[in-house]
């Protein structure tokens, strides 16, 4: 079935920059053109002679899934104080566990993240948990870090802060890594939550544009989320065509493995649904390496320190390539990032200095003379 389209279309082909019409045949654009279309015996005919038409928006780095969860919790996106975010966080309902989302200290006109006392005035009788705009952290109530079994004997975990006051006591301040101490005593998120979520944010992206995305670390939310994914596909629940790239840990090539044993594996999928290991022909093919940090919620190494907060809204390093002295690479790895993984991607990059343990201490080190500041 042949469907012809007229508009003003921006093509982002440099030999023909813009069109007039457009045929298109299920999913895929079949004929593009200036003048007059093909004469052809077509199903439907559109007029957009008074819009612009452009190719759909891709993301490279998405939480699709993340988002879709966030969107059946407490919006605090937008709030422009302390007292305000607590007017959203109290109506709640009767649920086990308050949870919230969206929350920016760097635009409250207190300038800061909410105290555990102010948490606690939000919340008092059952956990509270508000994730920040940036997903790299979030704060607690009293609660919740006893739900957690967090106190001032708990030990930050590798890559991740539990922000503390001058006693030592956790504020209920959680960032990167030391998150998964409060997500592992969630209740997980079962198959219908899961495609609900894919189904809530999909629908939301299409009417955005946003046509394509990268899904970053699958499997953080549940172990059988990859059959989350495949079974949205199959209920024609997934508007957004996306490329999975799985977390790490969730990959194996044995039976064992938890994202091979649902189903994923070299040449998963279709259009609408890939894997990032799709088009793969060598185990050796490049190695995608990322580094859970944010200028924002000051867990980043940064090479020269940040003063100012909404500068940090704005700016944001790629770890993996701090220049310093004469413009000699730096990579940044977590000590659970094994020593063998380092080296060998170390090979395929003009790295000079490499750290090992990034520590989110204020405390700077000199490398050449310069001050790198982890």
């Amino acid at each position: 079935m042949l469907t012809l389209i007229r508009g003003h279309i921006v093509t982002m082909d440099e030999h023909m920059p813009h069109a007039e019409w457009m045929v298109t045949q299920g999913e895929y654009v079949v004929a593009i053109g200036k003048d007059e279309p093909p004469v052809a015996r077509y199903s439907a005919r559109r007029d957009y002679s008074d819009c612009v038409i452009v190719p759909g928006f891709n993301d490279a780095h998405n939480h699709l899934v993340a988002y879709g969860l966030k969107l059946a919790e407490i919006s605090v996106q937008g709030v422009a104080s302390i007292p305000e975010m607590r007017q959203r966080v109290r109506v709640h309902g009767e649920v086990p566990i308050v949870r919230a989302y969206g929350y920016n200290q760097a635009v409250l006109k207190e300038g800061r993240h909410p105290t555990l006392q102010e948490l606690d005035d939000m919340v008092p009788d059952r956990p509270l948990v508000i994730a920040h705009t940036s997903g790299h952290m979030l704060v607690v109530n009293s609660h919740a870090l006893r739900m957690a079994g967090i106190s001032r004997n708990t030990e930050d975990p590798s890559g991740g802060v539990l922000e503390r006051d001058e006693h030592g006591n956790p504020t209920g301040l959680i960032q990167e890594n030391a998150q998964d101490l409060i997500n592992w005593v969630l209740p997980t998120p079962s198959l219908d939550d899961l495609v609900a979520a894919i189904r809530r944010a999909s629908r939301l992206y299409a009417s955005w544009g946003l046509t394509s995305t990268q899904e970053e670390g699958v499997g953080w939310h549940a172990d059988n989320e990859i059959l989350a994914w495949q079974d949205a596909r199959e209920r024609g629940v997934l508007s957004t065509r996306v490329l999975l790239m799985p977390d790490a840990r969730n990959i194996s090539w044995d039976k064992e493995g938890i994202f091979v044993y649902q189903g994923m594996r070299t040449g998963f999928g279709d259009i609408h649904l890939q894997s990032v290991a799709k088009g793969m022909d060598r185990l050796d093919s490049d190695i995608d390496v990322f580094i859970r940090c944010l200028t924002r919620s000051r867990s980043a190494a940064v090479y020269r320190r940040f003063v100012n907060e909404c500068l940090q809204q704005w700016i944001c390093l790629l770890l993996a390539k701090i220049r310093y002295n004469d413009g000699d690479l730096i990579a940044c790895f977590d000590k659970n990032i094994s020593d063998a993984m380092v080296k060998e991607i170390a090979k395929r990059q003009p790295w000079r200095a490499v750290f090992r343990d990034i520590s989110f201490a204020s405390s700077p080190e000199k490398i050449n003379g310069e001050e790198i500041f982890k």
